[in-house]
C-alpha cells in the first residue's frame, strides 16, 4: 500500500483552487483520507462531497484510482457509487474492493460477476465470506480458472449445488477434482462421485476423511455409480432395470425416501419416481403404472399417498405427470376432490392397498 497523506483541509482547499498538474490528484487522495477517517455525513453535504470524490475518480489515472481503492478498500461509510465505479474498473483498481469492500452488496457482486470477465471473477471468489447465491453465479459461468480459487475459500457459502457444478466442471478439467476433494465440508454425495473419478492418492484422501462412517461412503460411492449409469442409459433400453437397481439398494441401505422419490421426478427421472414410489407403497411398478392408466389422478394420488408423499406436494407432481402427458385430467373440480379424499380419509396402508387392488385389476 502507498504511504498515507496527513490529511490537512486547508491544504485540501488550496488543491482544489489550484490548476497545476498533479493538484487534482492529490486532492482525490486527500479527500479519500478524510473519508476514511469519518463518513461525510449525511444529506445535500455528504452527497456533494461523494459526487466530488466519483468526478475526480473519473478524471483520475488509473495508477491514482488503485491507490483511492486501496484506502477506501476497508471503509465501512465508503459512498457506496464510488466503490461500485472502481469495482467494475480495471483489475488494478478493482481488485481491493472486490476482495474486501463491505460496502458491496450481493447484488453488486452478482452483477459483476455476470457482467465481466475471469480477473474480477477471481477476486470475488476469494472474497471472504461470499454468500450462496454469489457462489452459484460464479459456478454458473465454470470458468475454469477461478473455480479453485473458489472452493480454496473456505468461508465461502458453497451448497452441493455449486459442487455439483464443479463436479461437471472437473470432468472436463481433472485438475479441479483436487481442491473439490480437499473442500472440508464436501458432503457425502459429492464424495461419491468424485471417488469415481479421481486417482489412488484422492481416493485414499476421501476413504482417511470419512473414516469414522465408511459404510456411509461406500453407499454413496455405490449411489454415484448407479447415477452415472442411470445418466448414460437415459435413450436406451437398459433405462428400466437400471432404475429398478438403484431403487433396491438405496432401500436395502435404508436410503429410499419419499424426498428421493420427489428429487428424482424434478431431475425428470419419471421412470425412477416411478420405481421408488411403487417400492415405497410396497407394489410393484407394473402395478402403480396400472393404477395411473386406469384412474389417471386419483391413481397417481394413491400410489403417492401409499409411498408417504405429503398432500402438499401433490400438486406439483400431478403437474409433472400432466406436462409429461402420463395424465390428461387437470386438478380441478370431481378430481381434485376424489384426490383430495385419499389423502384425508386413508392411511397409507389403507391407500397401497386401494392401490394394488386398482392395479390389479386395470
Amino acid at each position: 500500500m502507498s504511504e498515507r497523506l496527513p490529511v490537512d483541509t486547508r491544504e485540501l482547499l488550496k488543491l482544489a483552487e489550484s490548476r497545476e498538474a498533479g493538484c487534482h490528484d492529490r486532492l482525490l487522495l486527500g479527500l479519500a483520507e478524510l473519508c476514511a477517517l469519518r463518513p461525510f455525513g449525511q444529506g445535500e453535504t455528504g452527497e456533494t462531497a461523494a459526487d466530488v470524490l466519483i468526478t475526480l475518480t473519473r478524471r483520475a489515472e488509473l495508477r491514482i484510482r488503485a491507490q483511492l481503492a486501496e484506502r477506501l478498500a476497508e471503509v465501512p461509510w465508503a459512498p457506496h457509487d464510488l466503490i461500485v465505479f472502481l469495482a467494475y474498473d480495471d483489475i488494478e483498481a478493482a481488485e481491493p474492493v472486490l476482495t474486501g469492500s463491505p460496502v458491496l452488496t450481493e447484488e453488486d457482486l452478482i452483477d459483476i460477476v455476470q457482467k465481466l470477465g475471469e480477473a474480477h471473477q477471481r477476486c470475488i471468489a476469494r472474497r471472504p465470506g461470499i454468500t450462496g447465491p454469489v457462489c452459484e453465479a460464479i459456478a454458473e459461468h465454470a470458468e475454469i480458472r477461478v473455480l479453485p480459487v473458489l472452493l480454496e475459500n473456505e468461508t465461502a457459502e458453497i451448497t452441493e449445488s455449486v459442487l455439483r457444478r464443479c463436479v461437471s466442471a472437473a470432468q472436463r478439467h481433472r485438475p479441479l477434482w483436487t481442491p473439490l476433494v480437499w473442500r472440508k465440508d464436501l458432503p457425502l454425495p459429492i464424495a461419491g462421485i468424485a471417488y469415481q473419478a479421481v486417482g489412488d492418492s484422492l481416493k485414499s484422501e476421501l476413504r482417511d476423511r470419512f473414516s469414522d462412517a465408511p459404510d456411509a461412503l461406500d453407499d454413496a460411492i455405490e449411489e454415484a455409480a448407479s447415477c452415472a449409469a442411470y445418466e448414460e442409459a437415459q435413450e436406451t433400453d437398459a433405462l428400466r432395470p437400471i432404475a429398478a437397481r438403484l431403487v433396491e439398494k438405496l432401500e436395502a441401505s435404508g436410503r429410499l425416501t419419499p424426498g428421493f422419490a420427489i428429487k428424482s421426478l424434478r431431475q425428470g427421472k419419471l421412470d425412477l419416481f416411478e420405481h421408488a414410489i411403487a417400492r415405497l407403497a410396497g407394489a410393484s411398478s407394473v402395478v402403480v403404472q396400472s393404477a395411473i392408466e386406469r384412474r389417471q389422478a386419483k391413481g397417481l394420488a394413491l400410489a403417492c399417498r401409499a409411498a408417504g408423499i405429503d398432500r402438499s406436494v401433490f400438486p406439483s407432481i400431478h403437474a409433472s405427470f400432466l406436462e409429461r402427458r402420463r395424465l390428461s385430467d387437470a386438478l380441478e373440480g370431481g378430481v381434485l376432490n376424489e384426490c383430495a379424499e385419499v389423502f384425508r380419509d386413508l392411511s397409507p396402508e389403507a391407500a397401497s392397498a386401494a392401490l394394488r387392488q386398482m392395479g390389479a385389476n386395470a
